[in-house]
């Protein structure tokens, strides 16, 4: 059994000959911290990670793969022909979307929010980038047939969705009580990011087809302790545009759906299995309601899971016993008659000592 096999047979709930490994991509991969600490723990002389943002490694080096026992390759889109980032004298670089970020800690965060003091009609005249730009798509699909053809799911990158990008525009704060008390700037500017959305799927899809196996959509909807916003705001103002996109994505290729939610999650995961959601990340353990039985119980018949292991407190400070513990938890739970790809539960930080990520991957690999 190949690993793309071995991916497909979980992801239709049959059960492989292992669980299925992912390491890769925007939210299951490492920061640079994390990145340079398992390069050299491994002795990888001349690491090939070109490509990178918000601080993270996302094209991992294939020797680290290969140590590791990962089953899946993720392919990216290009930076857009032409562009440069703009650096400020506070250290910050911008984005296409005119968000400004800054290296704090770990990652880049987000210092400046483009539509923070737009009113709805200067909204109405911003021109999104242009997501069909060929340049964006050069070669991908050479780069996901090779992976094919080497045995590998592959998988795709994403962006940052109707609710995220919203309050990465926006700001948070602003968003949330546009979508409370200025609904039709709250809907302009959602509408405005589905047709960037489709554009970017219709430009992906197009040049890559059914050579993706997993197609990937990200939009964050909870905190570690509860939902960021109500089931009944979500029913009305964020699920009819997700579902758009979820349709469009549905029209255009047979790959599994993929949806990147962090945190408290779990009221939102009926409504995302109603408009198509296949995959659930990053299944994050430690917030409230993510517990792993209870989303097997009520969700494992309808969707698969991707992630699990916790990077909050296990993989930085447990030790190997507890670790194992925690995957062979996973995989029994999680993983029973297939179901699960495992993974961290969102990218590996520089806290992780890299012999607990082996511990993690080797575990895994063994059961």
């Amino acid at each position: 059994m190949n690993s793309r096999d071995r991916v497909l047979l979980a992801l239709n709930h049959e059960q492989p000959d292992r669980v299925p490994l992912d390491l890769g991509g925007v939210v299951t991969s490492f920061t640079n911290n994390a990145y340079k600490n398992i390069v050299e723990y491994l002795g990888i002389k001349n690491p090939a990670a070109p490509l990178g943002g918000f601080n993270l490694r996302i094209d991992i080096d294939e020797e680290i793969l290969q140590y590791l026992n990962v089953d899946t390759r993720h392919v990216y889109t290009n930076p857009l022909e032409g562009w440069k980032d703009t650096y400020f004298e506070d250290g910050s670089h911008d984005s296409e979307m005119g968000i400004h970020y800054r290296v704090v800690g770990d990652y880049s965060e987000m210092v400046f929010h483009p539509f923070a003091d737009l009113e709805i009609e200067e909204l109405r005249q911003v021109q999104f980038p242009n997501m069909k730009h060929p340049s964006r798509y050069k070669g991908m699909k050479e780069k996901c047939e090779k992976f094919r053809s080497d045995g590998f799911a592959v998988v795709s990158g994403s962006l940052a969705s109707v609710f995220e990008l919203s309050m990465y525009t926006r700001g948070m704060e602003n968003f949330l009580v546009d979508l409370i008390a200025d609904k039709d700037f709250a809907e302009l500017l959602m509408d405005k990011i589905v047709d960037m959305q489709i554009d970017y799927y219709t430009g992906l899809l197009d040049e890559v087809g059914d050579s993706f196996d997993v197609v990937c959509m990200a939009d964050d909807l909870g905190t570690q302790t509860a939902p960021m916003l109500s089931v009944p705001l979500f029913q009305e103002m964020i699920k009819p545009r997700l579902e758009k996109i979820y349709r469009f994505i549905r029209s255009r290729t047979n790959a599994k759906i993929f949806h990147h939610t962090c945190g408290a999650s779990f009221d939102f995961v009926g409504d995302l299995i109603d408009i198509g959601m296949d995959i659930l990340n990053p299944v994050q353990p430690t917030a409230t309601g993510m517990d792993r039985m209870n989303l097997k119980k009520n969700f494992g018949d309808k969707i698969s899971f991707w992630g699990g292991i916790d990077i909050q407190t296990t993989l930085p400070h447990g030790t190997a016993e507890e670790i194992k513990s925690e995957v062979i938890d996973a995989v029994n739970i999680l993983g029973k008659n297939g179901g699960l790809v495992l993974a961290p539960a969102h990218n590996v930080q520089g806290d992780v000592p890299p012999q607990n990520l082996e511990t993690m991957y080797k575990t895994a690999a063994s059961l």
